[in-house]
């Protein structure tokens, strides 16, 4: 129901990008720019969390910010620049203004 409801936003022109990561253990692409799908052979066990290093995400619109659709994983980009979640499962980024995630 919620990835049916994500991809009826994207326009079916929209282009696929795959963005490539340092890890070839990881994947990570996107239709448009207003979602991005990170996904990883990592071991559901690994309580590290997933880690995607190489690529690097637009700035969110003003009053926005980026949020995992799926599960609300939190979001970090550590000291090294990459792109960091406390899960090993898949995220898919989208962006959801300020106010709706405190609201939560």
């Amino acid at each position: 129901k919620t990835m049916n409801a994500i991809r009826a936003q994207i326009p079916a022109t929209a282009d696929l990008k795959v963005l490539s990561t340092e890890d070839s253990g990881t994947l990570v692409f996107s239709r448009g720019s207003k979602v991005f799908v990170f996904l990883n052979n990592f071991a559901a066990s690994n309580s590290d969390g997933s880690t995607y290093c190489g690529m690097a995400l637009p700035a969110p619109k003003e009053g926005m910010e980026w949020v995992d659709a799926l599960g609300g994983s939190e979001l970090s980009t550590g000291s090294t620049g990459c792109v960091e979640f406390a899960t090993t499962g898949p995220v898919v980024l989208v962006q959801k203004p300020v106010l709706a995630t405190l609201q939560k």
